[in-house]
């Protein structure tokens, strides 16, 4: 497969934790840069030379987290691209090889065939409060464990008395985090205000308003088949000639669709609520339980988006 070149000039960067491996559409020549204060200002001044219109690089965790800041200060349009899209679009081009240089050209190419749209810069308190939802679930994921462990039978006395150390130590540091959150947009209007529009949802408390605008800061500016989409809630169609598969849902931000899992189930317990009479129509139509209550997770998220476009609009009203 040909890629037809443009006029701009791509710059794909390979983040590891160590090094940055980087491929620019004009002459395809990988350079090597570390991670680092010294490498990332000797690629800024590479990327200026060059003239790159648009670096393309693929989400890491945190690695990538001082480049993009760089490039955002710098002005230099970045897009921070799902890593399985560049897989999928690397079938097409090549084989399985893999390799740092390899993933650097292909994420060059990506930008090249395709028109990405540049992800902008959060703001400092968005990137504050994600950090604080992402170590949240981090000890809530440890605290489940504990307490699972903890119901194993026949149990050594000494061992049973660290779990239980170790749980009132993970929950305190649990309600420490919580504070940290309400702390921080008690702050920050630009925080507070939508938490609360989103917690006027029954079966929305802070701690779900919080990560949704943690992690979908997209809320609100989305039409309802996106929003479904961009959660994972989305039901994907499977079928081929006469064969027809169940339809299911597929990828989307975890994060956004475990809080909203537990808001659902809050919502279907909650007597002549609109979606608890959705749900129970669905139960009725003999839908499995996962999969009616999928349907009002999608439904919930559908409401909290509405909320939210609702609120940006008196936001620019009052503007």
């Amino acid at each position: 497969m040909t890629i037809n070149e443009s006029k701009q000039v791509v710059a794909g960067v390979d983040v590891a934790s160590q090094e940055l491996v980087v491929c620019i559409s004009d002459n395809r020549k990988i350079r090597r840069f570390g991670n680092n204060s010294k490498g990332l200002c000797c690629l800024m001044r590479e990327l200026q030379r060059r003239h790159v219109t648009l670096v393309v690089v693929e989400h890491t965790g945190r690695h990538e987290r001082a480049l993009l800041q760089l490039l955002w200060k710098s002005q230099i349009a970045v897009h921070c691209a799902h890593p399985k899209s560049v897989h999928n679009f690397g079938k097409v081009l090549r084989s399985n090889a893999k390799s740092d240089p390899l993933d650097a050209s292909l994420l060059c190419d990506y930008g090249l065939a395709i028109k990405l749209a540049p992800t902008l810069p959060p703001a400092a308190e968005t990137l504050e409060l994600q950090e604080l939802t992402a170590r949240r679930a981090d000890l809530n994921e440890m605290l489940v464990q504990e307490k699972n462990r903890l119901h194993t039978p026949q149990l050594p006395r000494w061992k049973r008395s660290s779990m239980q150390r170790l749980i009132r130590y993970l929950t305190r540091e649990l309600a420490e985090l919580e504070s940290q959150m309400e702390q921080l947009a008690a702050q920050h209007e630009s925080l507070q205000q939508p938490i609360d529009a989103l917690t006027e949802e029954h079966g929305v408390g802070f701690l779900t308003a919080a990560t949704l605008l943690a992690h979908v800061p997209e809320l609100g500016t989305m039409n309802r088949q996106r929003v479904a989409a961009l959660i994972g809630l989305a039901p994907f169609i499977r079928q081929s000639g006469k064969w027809k598969g169940q339809a299911k849902i597929y990828g989307g931000r975890t994060a956004a669709r475990s809080t909203l899992y537990m808001s659902a189930l809050a919502v279907i317990r909650k007597r002549g609520h609109p979606l608890r009479n959705f749900y129970l129509r669905l139960k009725a139509a003999n839908k499995k339980g996962n999969e009616a209550l999928t349907a009002v997770m999608r439904k919930l998220a559908i409401r909290l988006n509405t909320r939210m476009k609702v609120y940006r609009l008196m936001q620019t009203v009052r503007a």
